[in-house]
């Protein structure tokens, strides 16, 4: 159904959800992740995810002039897709759960690839929630239908990973579940946004690249978030993305949009996971970076930053130096390649850097063996 207000009204037989869920009753705690799971198995079945994901609608869309043809009931009410976002965002512990992936060399042998296996969706008690992966995916792809929805947890995959990098660079040996979580967490969003982006293509007669406008938009939404959280973390994160796409864009930030894609992205998975490493080292008293890492200094403090509002500040300006961050990460992984990590006896920055990335992308991997 197309409601006349994109869906606002309607989003509120959800919304209360949230709020029970994050109670402090243990009743309402079992209403609200009760209702959630309902939610789940109405949307997320086969005949009724037809239903949903080809509605016969269409949505004339004048910034980029194209009509979306046959668009999800998401697409044609975004605020139900906002308020979906909000569901997911509030059970993140769920959707990043490993239970259904396998990842265990021993039970899919050394050289196979990790996968996926069903698992039955349950309530277990206490707020505790068990999700087959793909009821999770299939969620995801109801929320990118919204493309505001879709930046906002591009942008939630974003912090969460750094938070996954902070605690992952930071303790000796490294913490792998943080990585692989978030990497799960990415995967699901990644998929979700890939499968809206063929759907698009495929009902449209216009060749709109949706899979890189969200990440662009995204990508300005980290910038503008970064100016307003003293630490990157999920937490603090998702309060802020949670008043809406609009109004986190509102905020000031950095010119960031290029083709995010690229290694030369600020939010590139394997330059994120340099960029930690090399705090880390620091951090740990056993080595200081030369000259060549002052693009990514603090002025105030001299120490690397996370925030790329810090890297621009001796210039002047307000765009991003892309050249001046890769000079510089790549002088980082130089020194770091051949060195011993601090707290290990052999093992090199090299490795722990590459396996970082490597425990990350081990989400993808699974869900890729199914879907």
């Amino acid at each position: 159904h197309e409601w006349g207000d994109d869906g606002e009204a309607a989003r509120g037989l959800t919304e209360w959800i949230e709020e029970f869920q994050n109670s402090d009753d243990p009743d309402k705690v079992d209403q609200g992740s009760e209702a959630f799971l309902a939610l789940l198995e109405t949307i997320t079945d086969p005949e009724m995810h037809e239903r949903l994901n080809e509605t016969g609608h269409s949505v004339e869309d004048e910034e980029k002039d194209v009509t979306w043809e046959n668009v999800s009931f998401t697409h044609l009410n975004p605020e139900i897709a906002d308020s979906f976002a909000d569901l997911f965002l509030n059970n993140i512990e769920v959707m990043e759960n490993s239970v259904g992936f396998n990842f265990d060399e021993d039970a899919v042998g050394e050289n196979d690839d990790p996968s996926i296996y069903d698992v039955d969706d349950e309530y277990l008690g206490d707020g505790k929630l068990i999700l087959d992966p793909m009821t999770r995916l299939v969620f995801a792809e109801y929320i990118v239908g919204s493309e505001d929805a879709a930046a906002r947890l591009e942008a939630a995959s974003f912090f969460r990973t750094e938070e996954a990098a902070s605690t992952y660079f930071n303790e000796y040996p490294p913490d792998v579940s943080e990585a692989r979580d978030s990497g799960i967490f990415d995967a699901l969003i990644d998929k979700a946004i890939e499968k809206e982006h063929q759907n698009r293509f495929d009902a449209t007669n216009g060749a709109i690249d949706y899979k890189n406008q969200v990440t662009n938009n995204a990508t300005d939404m980290v910038a503008a978030v970064f100016n307003e959280i003293p630490v990157p973390g999920i937490s603090t994160a998702s309060e802020i993305m949670k008043q809406g796409f609009k109004e986190v864009m509102s905020m000031d930030h950095i010119d960031a949009a290029r083709d995010t894609s690229s290694d030369f992205s600020p939010i590139a998975l394997d330059n994120r996971a340099t960029l930690h490493a090399a705090i880390a080292v620091e951090n740990s008293g056993e080595h200081t970076f030369g000259e060549d890492v002052d693009f990514l200094r603090d002025p105030d403090t001299g120490e690397i930053s996370l925030d790329p509002h810090h890297w621009i500040s001796e210039g002047g300006g307000t765009s991003f130096d892309s050249d001046a961050y890769q000079d510089a990460l790549d002088s980082i992984y130089s020194e770091l390649r051949d060195m011993k990590w601090p707290g290990a006896e052999n093992e090199l920055g090299s490795s722990v850097i590459s396996d970082f990335s490597r425990f990350s992308s081990a989400g993808r991997e699974a869900l890729d063996s199914r879907t």
